[in-house]
């Protein structure tokens, strides 16, 4: 019955969605740490920590703030972009239920800004002359490099969506490049204007130099992560069943998707990535997977089932970390 009522855009399924964001706020709310200013060396970030986090309940609510926004932008731009069959609100949900198990990290600020880029991306299609566009996503892959260095992989996602989506001109590969360009600048004049700038090159030369994964997953995630796995594979089947019946468009926002999880991937490889937390990139393309999954299925025994299995992992996972 809850996913059936999820799978539509009603009043009640609103106000569902803001249930669960109670709940995340809750269980945030729930763990116990003191905030400790670590200097992270990703500057904006740095930034952030000495204007913005005090305590863990100031931290807690933004997280919850941010995390119900990235929720219904999301939501948002899939119904405008006509990337799901339906409007619904299950998108905005599996948002919530997989960022629950992370905390606050450079990471889920790119993760806020990848909305922003997705959008402009997606913005993209059929457009003779997407100039502002593409610099804007330009710019904000910029910004979230100086949030977190592995993101500089999301240019190739930018580089690659102007060749999907047939916008082949000079002008389109190099006006992001400028936005790309623009805030690096600022940030080298600022440190030469500080006389700061010794190092800076060697600090991001280490920060993007090849290493090996290491994530290293909470023994009490492991339930959740086995479910989600599980769940994705289903969902990826499903997609391929499904894909040649939805539009165009559809088919070439889920080619975004699926480059941009590429491009995510290669970000595990540097020394900056931050392991467990760099998973916190999928929560966009994972919950457009796994709605397209429960939309389409009509069991509905097996909807509900799957459903509160989640619920029953994610609440397991809140009394063992506690």
């Amino acid at each position: 019955m809850l996913v059936k009522i999820l799978k539509t855009t009603k009043p009640v399924s609103l106000a569902i969605f803001f249930g669960f964001g109670l709940l995340f706020l809750g269980f945030k709310l729930s763990v116990d740490s003191s905030f400790i200013f670590t200097k992270s060396g990703f500057p904006l970030y740095d930034v952030l920590q000495l204007v913005t986090f005090q305590n863990h309940w100031i931290l807690s609510i933004i997280y919850t703030v941010l995390a119900l926004t990235l929720a219904m932008g999301w939501n948002n731009i899939l119904s405008d972009k006509g990337v799901l069959k339906s409007n619904s609100v299950l998108p905005s949900i599996f948002i919530l239920l997989f960022l629950m198990p992370f905390e606050f990290t450079p990471v889920l600020a790119v993760s806020f800004l990848s909305l922003f880029l997705l959008h402009k991306i997606l913005n993209i299609y059929k457009k003779d002359r997407p100039y502002m566009d593409v610099f804007d996503a330009g710019l904000l892959v910029s910004v979230c490099f100086l949030f977190y260095p592995p993101a500089i992989f999301l240019m190739p996602l930018l580089l690659f969506s102007i060749f999907l989506y047939g916008n082949i001109q000079w002008r389109n590969f190099v006006i992001p490049l400028v936005g790309f360009a623009a805030p690096i600048v600022i940030l080298f004049a600022l440190h030469l204007c500080f006389n700061t700038s010794e190092g800076i090159i060697e600090h991001y030369q280490k920060c993007l130099s090849i290493s090996l994964p290491s994530i290293q997953l909470p023994e009490y995630i492991l339930p959740w992560c086995i479910l989600l796995i599980t769940l994705l594979v289903l969902s990826l089947k499903n997609m391929l069943l499904w894909l040649s019946t939805n539009s165009l468009r559809a088919r070439k926002a889920f080619g975004v998707l699926f480059f941009y999880c590429v491009c995510v991937v290669m970000g595990l490889f540097v020394e900056s990535a931050e392991g467990w937390s760099h998973l916190l990139l999928f929560c966009l393309p994972f919950s457009v997977l796994l709605a397209n999954y429960f939309l389409y299925l009509e069991k509905r025994w097996w909807s509900e089932g799957l459903f509160i299995l989640m619920l029953i992992f994610i609440l397991y996972f809140q009394i063992a970390s506690l």
